[in-house]
C-alpha cells in the first residue's frame, strides 16, 4: 500500500527504517543498495520487496553473494548494464 500511495522512495524509507543490522544507500550511479549484513530479518524484508506479487518488484535489478541488493526509480536497459559492472568488479576483486 506504501508503494500505490507513496512511490518508491516512501518504501526505500520504511524498509530503511525496518533494516535490523542492513543498511540502504544510494550509489553513485543512481542505484539504490540494500545490504543485509546476513541477518534473516533483514533477508526477509528485501526478498518481501522482490517477490513477483509486489509492485515493487519491477525495481529490482540484481543481487549480489553476500546480501547486496540492487533496485533502480526508473528501471531501464542501463541499470541493469550498470548492475552487470558491479558483478565484474567483485569478481575482479576475487
Amino acid at each position: 500500500m506504501i508503494y500505490t500511495k507513496y512511490g518508491f522512495h516512501a518504501v526505500l524509507k520504511e524498509v530503511e527504517s525496518r533494516l535490523t543490522y542492513g543498511k540502504l544507500r544510494k550509489q553513485d550511479d543512481g542505484l539504490y543498495e540494500i545490504t543485509t549484513g546476513g541477518w534473516s530479518d533483514d533477508e526477509q524484508l528485501v526478498h518481501a520487496l522482490i517477490n513477483p506479487a509486489s509492485k515493487f518488484h519491477y525495481h529490482y535489478i540484481g543481487y549480489l553473494i553476500g546480501g547486496a541488493f540492487y533496485f533502480d526509480e526508473d528501471k531501464t536497459i542501463e541499470s541493469h548494464r550498470r548492475i552487470r559492472i558491479i558483478k565484474e568488479k567483485e569478481e575482479a576483486d576475487i
